[in-house]
């Protein structure tokens, strides 16, 4: 079982409360009013990155041959993911075939475009 620390704080002194299972912990909800469904992407301690795998691609299309490093900044600045989920979401997406980076390997550098409309499905 994931056990996390709780912290609460007000407008004194962080509290220490101790440890609880993560399943206890309450879930808050954000809505990103960015997004152009207007999900609600749960905060939690793995997110789903479903939302932020469209929003990478449609900025992609407006944007070819962005770096990954543009990416993690646009991740940072227009969504509430953070710029660490970034690559792990472009890898999936590259093993998918659906953008092509140059070199292969993703780090900051590499390039990145997305495929052809008519190669998506």
């Amino acid at each position: 079982m994931t056990r996390v620390k709780v912290r609460l704080t007000s407008n004194g002194p962080p509290r220490d409360h101790g440890t609880m299972p993560a399943s206890a912990v309450p879930r808050f909800r954000y809505r990103n009013p960015k997004c152009p469904r207007q999900q609600v992407p749960e905060l939690a301690l793995e997110p789903d990155t479903g939302p932020l795998r469209r929003i990478l691609l449609q900025h992609l299309r407006g944007t070819p041959g962005t770096s990954v490093a543009d990416l993690q900044r646009f991740a940072l600045l227009e969504t509430v993911y953070r710029p660490t989920q970034v690559i792990p979401v472009l890898t999936r997406t590259r093993d998918e075939q659906t953008i092509a980076t140059a070199p292969g390997r993703i780090v900051r550098t590499t390039q990145v475009t997305a495929a052809p409309r008519d190669t998506l499905s």
